[in-house]
């Protein structure tokens, strides 16, 4: 209530003072000058000023805060560091100390109730501190436009928070835990089974096959990679279902080839919206499911995958490219086999680098995208069963190892709740 008051008194006074003639330095007439317009007199300005001059602009007066201490109290402190190269905290000693502890307040009994606890404590043998774990907190910073636009971030994130809950838990397991592994034939015998003219008894490795070091998690500058080497045809392949998310990953190439894709360019790629058994596309190797291609110098492409379709804007073949090309002005154009593939808009390939690629599917739409620009939008994901379409809004991922090696790293899923703005004029 007396704050109120002074705060009401000082809005009636400074309304007669204009800001460019108020005294703005610390020499004792300005000082009083002050005073006066704030008519304040007596306890205030009693007090010598002098010692605070240089401690803040515009000094006008000085409160007094009584200050109690209290003491010994008795402590035992660890010494303690961080051993590399994961950090673990290790105590490497322990000291004792007296410390007095200084209070500043006008509580009556504080301090006497503080120095009956410390002299009980040093009765019994003082504190005893130890430190269980040492790490930095890292948070964001926003810069809101206004008060109001700083509310709204802050409800839509509370909003958000289980969303972003359910997608951190993802990022955490540098293992294959979260994946199955599918290997199929070894890629020097893919041929022969396609013809045909493979023994009656060669039959597909199978699901999880032991042992196996076609696929594995190795470290690479720091990072869990995902390493394929593609010396088998199959994949690997997420034990979730996903719809309506958000797919984020860098791939890179590694040297090694093998048949029957010697002489082709190095092939991998996303199959996604996956379901149903393996084996029954035209390698037999992969599950039914759309493709985000993955192949030197046509990253984000699309290929269909047994019976699946997807409408896209392309414009006509031309002579000398292996299909349609995707042209988000061009009219729509259904893919179903044998019309089964269609070319990005654009090569974003950056040779020997690593890239980014992006997939965003919510319900039955999606955008492919290459190091940040958007190579192809799709839509009307679905699939032929008998004479019937089924749409697609979600599935399993695989990620396809397919005589090429190749590694990826940094896979994130994040759940959407919308086809986010950028792309969503794609679809109009």
């Amino acid at each position: 209530m007396t704050w109120s008051v002074v705060v009401t008194t000082l809005q009636l006074k400074l309304t007669t003072v204009s800001v460019r003639k108020w005294p703005r330095k610390n020499d004792a007439e300005s000082i009083r000058a002050r005073q006066e317009a704030l008519g304040l007199d007596g306890s205030v300005t009693a007090i010598d000023l002098e010692p605070f001059v240089r401690a803040q602009e515009m000094l006008t007066g000085a409160a007094v805060i009584p200050v109690s201490v209290v003491g010994p109290i008795e402590l035992e402190l660890g010494e303690y560091e961080l051993r590399e190269p994961d950090g673990e905290l290790a105590e490497i000693g322990r000291a004792r100390d007296s410390v007095f502890v200084p209070l500043a307040h006008t509580e009556g009994g504080l301090s006497a109730s503080l120095h009956r606890g410390a002299r009980a404590v040093a009765e019994s043998g003082g504190f005893r501190t130890y430190v269980l774990a040492d790490r930095i907190t890292r948070a964001s910073c926003f810069v809101c436009g206004s008060a109001g636009d700083a509310i709204a971030l802050a409800r839509w994130i509370e909003g958000e928070l289980p969303a972003m809950r359910s997608w951190l838990a993802e990022q955490d397991d540098a293992s294959l835990s979260k994946f199955d592994v599918y290997l199929s034939y070894r890629a020097d015998q893919i041929m022969s089974v396609l013809k045909g003219t493979a023994p009656a008894d060669l039959k597909p490795v199978g699901l999880n096959p032991p042992e196996q070091n076609a696929v594995s998690v190795i470290e690479q500058g720091g990072k869990p990679v995902l390493r394929i080497t593609g010396e088998y045809y199959g994949c690997v392949v997420t034990k979730q279902d996903y719809s309506n998310y958000r797919f984020r990953a860098q791939f890179k190439w590694g040297e090694k080839k093998w048949e029957p894709r010697l002489t082709e360019p190095k092939d991998s790629g996303i199959l996604y919206h996956s379901r149903g058994a393996f084996g029954v596309e035209y390698w037999k190797s992969w599950a039914l499911s759309q493709e985000f291609q993955v192949i030197e110098h046509g990253i984000g492409e699309y290929w269909t995958q047994a019976t699946s379709s997807f409408d896209i804007r392309v414009d006509p073949k031309k002579d000398g490219e292996a299909a349609p090309r995707w042209n988000p002005q061009a009219p729509w154009k259904q893919f179903l086999a044998p019309d089964n593939h269609a070319l990005a808009g654009s090569d974003e390939d950056k040779p020997g680098e690593w890239n980014s690629i992006e997939l965003v599917c919510y319900q039955d739409n999606c955008v492919h995208i290459v190091n940040g620009k958007v190579v192809m939008a799709l839509a009307h994901a679905r699939y032929k069963q008998g004479d019937t379409f089924v749409p697609m809004t979600g599935g399993k991922l695989q990620i396809q190892s397919e005589a090429a090696e190749v590694f990826y790293r940094d896979l994130a899923i994040q759940p959407i709740t919308a086809m986010p703005k950028e792309y969503s004029k794609y679809f109009e």
